[in-house]
């Protein structure tokens, strides 16, 4: 409920106008792409290829880190189109967001109820797998035309989802999959089923 109230929903005006009270550059026309890296054990996240390859001169860029990864990236600093946030939820951040763009994070299940385009940058997939393991396998799910490996090639899918070129029947499909529960108010459903219990 929380995640599609904010998103588009009755607490969507609230949480925006917050966001852009903290960051005024995100009223600079510019779509706002969100990346929500998930935490890798012993390494820190390559941020850097994927400001770099998709350009913080033609998109606001949000990287929402795991907070284990802070103080690592505290130097980094907010320029006028990479922010580097602490403030906010990742969920907050679907306000915002004109794209979604994470990894191997329960966000990527999350982020479909926000019905805004979503890629997932596996830079390391092979070695996550290895070393974690995975729960989904991507190159199997609806999504896998937006899973990707190369920084190169998301930032040329962002840019082509931009312009409305993006599947949204592949994400709803990839959405189904894992919420197969009627979603319109599931905190009165939950209330209803405890009380009723």
């Amino acid at each position: 409920d929380y995640i599609k109230s904010v998103a588009a929903g009755e607490r969507h005006e609230d949480m925006l106008a917050k966001i852009t009270a903290k960051y005024a550059q995100l009223k600079n026309g510019k779509k706002t792409v969100v990346y929500a890296p998930t935490f890798r054990r012993g390494k820190t996240v390559d941020v850097q290829s994927f400001v770099d390859a998709l350009g913080a001169d033609r998109y606001n860029i949000v990287v929402k880190l795991h907070p284990l990864y802070r103080g690592a990236f505290a130097a980094a600093g907010n320029g006028a189109n990479v922010i580097y946030d602490d403030d906010f939820t990742s969920f907050d951040w679907l306000a915002a967001a004109d794209m979604i763009i994470s990894d191997y994070s329960s966000l990527v299940i999350e982020a479909t109820l926000a019905d805004k385009p979503l890629f997932i940058y596996a830079y390391d997939l092979d070695e996550y797998e290895d070393n974690t393991g995975l729960n989904i396998d991507f190159d199997s799910e609806p999504i896998s035309p937006y899973v990707f490996r190369d920084a190169g090639k998301l930032a040329k899918a962002i840019d082509a989802a931009a312009e409305g070129d993006y599947d949204m029947d592949a994400l709803r499909a990839f959405r189904d999959r894992y919420i197969d529960i009627d979603t319109g108010n599931c905190t009165a459903a939950l209330a209803d089923y405890i009380e009723g219990s």
